[in-house]
């Protein structure tokens, strides 16, 4: 497996989940970003900074998953630009039973046209604006806008059957089936013979991250 040198970090950051109601301030770091959401939920999941607690914001959840994937990710990390970043954070939420590493090319892509809609995550779909882009490519010209797409994509992400079912008719312009694309190429939470979510970037806690790794790699 290959590693570079932002394996470091790991030293100065971790992911780990917070008890919510155990302490007001990491409380009110998650109601800023979650705000009425917060109080439905147990733990908030983020990467703490260990020299400063500064936490970047990821996630609600009311159950712990132990297996994270932040350290391993760091380490396949090519280097802290803000889309591999933004990747980083969707991946670090994922439980991403297959073997990927979105930051390399998938090999023997079955879609030359999903490829080159996809080059800046390798072919991978993890944000929503990608399904989003996906979905504008395959649908018929009176569902082909924005308010059904991103009806579309609220359906994909609440596991509509219905929808999914819908996939299976869609075609890219390439004749590749949309529903085998997304069984195979999403990321997030993704299963043998299931589809993964999609994720919107987090630009805020991205960009925060990128200025607190400067100085550990410029040291």
């Amino acid at each position: 497996m290959k590693t570079n040198n932002l394996a470091i970090l790991n030293n100065y950051f971790k992911c780990q989940y917070f008890e919510l109601n155990t302490d007001i301030n990491i409380y009110k770091q998650f109601k800023s970003y979650y705000k009425e959401q917060t109080q439905d939920y147990q733990y908030g999941l983020g990467i703490i900074e260990l020299a400063t607690n500064q936490i970047l914001v990821l996630g609600l959840a009311n159950d712990i998953e132990n297996d994270f994937l932040f350290k391993n990710q760091l380490s396949l990390m090519p280097s802290v630009t803000l889309l591999n970043v933004l990747m980083l954070l969707a991946l670090v939420k994922s439980k991403q039973p297959k073997t990927f590493n979105p930051f390399e090319i998938a090999t023997n892509y079955p879609s030359d046209f999903a490829m080159e809609l996809l080059k800046e995550t390798n072919g991978y779909i993890i944000f929503s604006y990608q399904i989003m882009q996906l979905l504008s490519c395959c649908l018929p010209l009176d569902e082909n806008n924005v308010t059904q797409i991103n009806e579309y994509k609220r359906q994909y992400n609440c596991r509509s059957t219905n929808f999914f079912n819908k996939l299976e008719t869609l075609y890219l312009p390439d004749g590749y089936c949309l529903a085998d694309l997304l069984l195979k190429y999403t990321v997030i939470d993704n299963s043998e013979n299931a589809y993964g979510f999609v994720c919107n970037p987090m630009y805020a806690s991205a960009y925060q991250f990128i200025q607190q790794s400067k100085k550990y790699l410029t040291a």
